[in-house]
């Protein structure tokens, strides 16, 4: 927690309705409001407490990076993130419960470089009766902006299933992934919700253990021209000695159009399912390593490569210290030739107040 000196309530008022909103934000939709970290910095009050009231509120570092130690002080619980994935916002939603990140794997400076080479770089592509025009050419600030404002159904479907699944903290994730030849483009974006739902205490190794579910809901999103070509998920404990994987879920996977997932150690037992047409799914899971992992290869050519596609595998945990600790990490492919392709991932760690 990042703690500041209290102002009085009408001089926080004043504060706020003096603030300046960065000109990529201005028009977000009207139940969303925006600062820069530079905002928040100067604020005399407990920002992350101040933050918590908001139904939606937005964070952002004019464009550049933010430092993960940064996003721990504003957020509940805490979060670290690989340093090639570059955060670019987050948001903070239902009084803290729910959070947005904005990740991309290039920075914006990478970009206006790239764009200074585009005419050199489609050269050395050699693309051969291609429109290149048509591919998406958009960097990672607006990018990101254009997802602040998608009120698609697909991103809506994302956290459909929240209130059944009973999450006490849910984590959204969208990282635009760039064509590692031509990083002017835009390849696809890997769009995930991760779902945190404490299931009660039990006996667990001669004490009091806390049992945890994790659903995640991985869309692959292709950019136009490209395809989705591989999905992986990974859920790791095996960081931390106090926390034990119980149950995972797909496994033994056999071939069909549908997985039915169910997670059954100890009560309660918690079940859904997800299509998976024309992929192919490979469990790597180690329980006895503490680590659920999953391939999900799609079939070029087919509709499920081309249009958005999520993938909704899950664990069960037990913890048994005051933090519970969660490490994930999600690659994407999207193919587009053999000379373009876009591939990036999401690594990081959640931590959230527990026993």
């Amino acid at each position: 927690m990042k703690t500041f000196l209290a102002l009085s309530s009408l001089t926080l008022l004043f504060f706020v309705s003096e603030k300046t909103v960065h000109a990529e934000f201005e028009d977000l939709p009207n139940d969303s409001d925006a600062y820069s970290i530079d905002e928040l910095e100067s604020m005399e009050v407990e920002v992350d407490e101040y933050l918590a009231e908001y139904e939606d509120v937005f964070i952002h570092n004019n464009g550049e990076p933010i430092e993960k130690d940064i996003v721990s002080d504003y957020i509940s619980g805490t979060v670290n993130f690989e340093d090639d994935n570059h955060l670019m916002g987050f948001s903070i939603k239902n009084e803290g419960i729910e959070t947005d990140f904005h990740f991309s794997n290039i920075t914006e400076e990478e970009y206006n470089s790239s764009i200074e080479n585009e005419a050199e770089k489609n050269l050395n592509m050699q693309v051969e009766e291609e429109n290149v025009e048509d591919l998406e050419r958009v960097s990672p600030l607006e990018k990101m902006v254009e997802n602040l404002e998608d009120d698609s159904d697909e991103i809506e479907l994302l956290g459909a299933s929240t209130q059944e699944f009973g999450a006490e903290a849910i984590d959204n994730h969208t990282t635009t992934i760039y064509d590692y030849v031509d990083s002017s483009v835009v390849a696809g974006q890997i769009n995930s919700t991760i779902l945190y739902s404490n299931r009660g205490t039990t006996e667990f190794n001669n004490g009091p253990g806390s049992v945890w579910d994790v659903k995640y809901e991985n869309q692959m999103d292709p950019a136009q021209g490209y395809n989705s070509n591989e999905q992986h998920t990974r859920s790791s404990l095996e960081d931390y000695d106090t926390m034990h994987l119980v149950d995972h879920s797909p496994e033994n996977v056999a071939s069909g159009n549908e997985l039915s997932i169910s997670l059954t150690w100890g009560p309660p037992e918690v079940q859904w399912s997800f299509f998976i047409p024309d992929i192919a799914v490979t469990d790597y899971t180690s329980r006895a390593s503490d680590y659920g992992r999953w391939e999900f290869d799609y079939n070029l050519g087919q509709d499920v490569s081309s249009y958005p596609h999520t993938t909704r595998p899950g664990i069960r945990a037990v913890n048994t210290q005051s933090i519970a600790a969660f490490s994930h990490s999600i690659y994407g492919d999207f193919y587009r030739n053999l000379s373009a392709q876009g591939i990036g991932h999401q690594t990081y760690t959640r931590g959230l107040d527990d026993l």
